[in-house]
């Protein structure tokens, strides 16, 4: 419980009350934590390669609650977060791991605030508001660093969740590598195959 405790009280000294979203919070780029999760509402998850097990954890959770819908698939299924944790270490810019990796911070901050608990902590139906007040604030005010970090990776869930196999049903697997090395008869022969599958 030492994690727990230590990260509320990070997290209390820091509560603002009257700001939607806070704009500023001190963390550090790659998180580094042990994660005691028996009195979470959310699942406990194992640590990424860029993400530790708290981020994982909460935001799986909000990537759930982002697309979720009782005909598809949830981003957990599609593999979302762990795909993102995947690109973030290879493929991110410093500026955007700093971000990725406050934004379960800033998601803890506003629960306090609006809540008067951190977000795992909180029943799912409570998430949901917190989510709802946290995804509004973010789009109302856009210079704020936790609303940039939460657009960016509501951005990244949905492309990635979007192009999921999972989740499109019109999913069809570029052939060829990821490394631009479609030829222009491959990328020509998907085009018509694409096309054949709307037309008729």
């Amino acid at each position: 419980m030492q994690f727990e405790q230590s990260r509320r009280q990070f997290l209390r000294q820091w509560r603002i009350g009257a700001l939607p979203i806070p704009l500023a919070i001190s963390a550090c780029a790659r998180p580094t934590s042990q994660c005691e999760a028996s009195s979470w509402e959310i699942a406990r998850l194992e640590a990424g390669k860029f993400f530790d097990c708290y981020h994982i954890s909460v935001l799986s959770d909000v990537a759930d609650l982002i697309v979720e819908s009782p005909e598809k698939p949830n981003a957990s299924d599609a593999q979302v977060v762990s795909g993102i944790d995947d690109m973030i270490g290879d493929w991110a810019g410093p500026a955007l791991k700093v971000r990725l990796a406050r934004l379960p911070n800033y998601l803890d901050i506003y629960a306090l605030s609006s809540a008067g608990e951190m977000y795992p902590f909180l029943p799912q139906d409570r998430r949901r508001r917190v989510l709802a007040g946290f995804d509004a604030a973010a789009f109302a005010d856009r210079q704020t660093d936790a609303s940039i970090a939460y657009r960016e990776f509501k951005s990244l869930l949905l492309r990635f969740y979007l192009s999921s196999a999972d989740a499109n049903r019109d999913y069809v697997r570029v052939p060829g590598g990821y490394y631009g090395d479609l030829s222009d008869s491959e990328y020509n022969a998907l085009l018509r195959e694409r096309a054949e599958r709307f037309t008729g």
